[in-house]
């Protein structure tokens, strides 16, 4: 065999509008990459939401194809598979990633090997010296500090990317019922060291930061120690991360993450149903999600609120209160997703048991399709809700009502009660338009979708 890899990250379903607006790359297949291109091979990394196109048979001479990706994109992952064995018969097919890890048997349909979990330590291994196993179990990566820094020169449309992606950790101590993380990456919270981190920075030249954790305060301290850090560097850049609701449980460390260049965090508010949020094992109650909201608003960071519906145990009423949560609370920007039964996490397992899939159109699978028959509702209701709530939140009149609280913010006639200044209300204005339009295009080109759940009937 020859030393020519290319790697493939497909794109998520054609018909979920959202996906066009995705341009980051998982930072697996360019990690794996770079970690294969030190030991010597030649190594390309397409990423189709990235080159703006699928790829097509020329994009795929090499003597290796490693496909990753996702739940929602697992379809068109074997799909590639299928071509590239089609034109490049003499290669070999190895597939990974979080949905190949939980469905392997599913993926050896169309590839020689599956790499589940992590696969950094037997990635080299498998290429040079091949396997009798079809199904080979990566490792955990003990110490992250050990694999390379992601050279994104493998990644082709790269340089298009305005946004830096920065990984600081994998696994997760909490056990959401709806996550993969963990069964993925573990409960352990494994981290690279503050030094390595800023190594990583230094190499980012955009001046706008994505930290990829699941959860970048997970270790309180050392969330400090990261800040710190940042602030002793003379170049100052803005940055995001995901993080948990206990984070403001650490006022001075929220103040900290500001004067380091914080502007937005992305939080799994989830819900604001308490019966909810025990069914989903967070660990939080509505008091500290208004509590967080509260905090982040007070040092001017955004919140982008991550919000889930579907859930056995929650109100009737539950959607709507969430949108006025949302609208009382002044939250920046919102996601309302649906409860998805992903493989490999408990709720997977006990709607399967149950008989309430309604299909495994993996494809669909994103988050925003309704693939399980809910218990207190029909399956379209569910997704009305759904639509609901992104069509009132993302409106035209709030659009209005923050381009006007611009205006009059700008001449000094409004002066906020709490004293913060969250991010511009023309921002926030803008942002609604977009997200306006992006609902619109999201109905019509589900409508055959909608009409599949209306089907289920009650």
């Amino acid at each position: 065999m020859g030393n020519r890899v290319v790697i493939v990250e497909p794109s998520g379903a054609a018909d979920n509008v959202f996906s066009r607006y995705m341009k980051l790359p998982l930072l697996g297949p360019v990690i794996l990459g770079t970690v294969l291109r030190d030991a010597g091979f030649q190594v390309r990394i397409l990423n189709e939401s990235i080159l703006g196109r699928p790829v097509g048979p020329s994009d795929l001479d090499a003597d290796f194809l490693l496909v990753g990706g996702l739940t929602c994109s697992a379809l068109r992952g074997q799909e590639i598979a299928r071509m590239y064995r089609h034109w490049y018969p003499k290669g070999r097919v190895i597939m990974g990633g979080i949905h190949a890890t939980f469905m392997p048997e599913e993926a050896l349909v169309v590839a020689d090997h599956v790499v589940t979990g992590e696969a950094e330590n037997v990635i080299v291994d498998l290429l040079k010296s091949g396997s009798d196993a079809k199904i080979i179990a990566g490792s955990a990566v003990k110490n992250l500090d050990d694999l390379p820094s992601p050279d994104f020169s493998l990644l082709a449309g790269a340089e298009r990317m305005n946004v830096a992606p920065v990984m600081t950790s994998r696994g997760c101590p909490f056990e959401c019922s709806f996550c993969t993380v963990t069964r993925m990456f573990g409960r352990r919270y494994r981290t690279n060291s503050v030094d390595a981190v800023m190594r990583d920075l230094d190499r980012a030249r955009q001046p706008f930061v994505f930290f990829y954790d699941d959860n970048l305060t997970a270790d309180l301290r050392r969330a400090h120690d990261l800040c710190d850090a940042i602030l002793r560097r003379r170049r100052r850049f803005q940055w995001s991360a995901q993080m948990r609701v206990d984070v403001a449980r650490d006022p001075d460390l929220v103040a900290k993450m500001r004067a380091a260049g914080c502007c937005k965090v992305y939080i799994g508010l989830e819900s604001v149903d308490e019966a909810a949020l025990r069914a989903y094992r967070k660990r939080q109650s509505v008091q500290d999600v208004q509590h967080a909201v509260s905090v982040m608003h007070r040092n001017r960071i955004a919140v982008h609120g991550m919000f889930v519906l579907g859930c056995d145990d929650e109100s009737a009423t539950v959607a709507k209160d969430v949108l006025s949560y949302c609208l009382l609370n002044r939250i920046d920007t919102a996601q309302f997703l649906i409860l998805t039964p992903f493989p490999g996490t408990p709720l997977f397992d006990s709607m399967k048991e149950q008989g309430r899939l309604l299909h495994t159109d993996w494809s669909y699978y994103d988050a925003m399709h309704v693939v399980f028959r809910p218990s207190k509702r029909t399956p379209l209701a569910l997704q009305n809700e759904m639509v609901d709530a992104f069509s009132q939140f993302y409106s035209y009149r709030g659009a209005l009502r923050d381009s006007f609280e611009a205006v009059t913010e700008a001449a000094g006639v409004v002066r906020r009660s709490n004293g913060a200044r969250r991010v511009l209300s023309a921002e926030r204005a803008a942002l609604k338009v977009i997200g306006r339009t992006i609902v619109g295009r999201f109905l019509r080109q589900n409508a055959p979708y909608f009409g599949m759940l209306a089907s289920q009937g009650p």
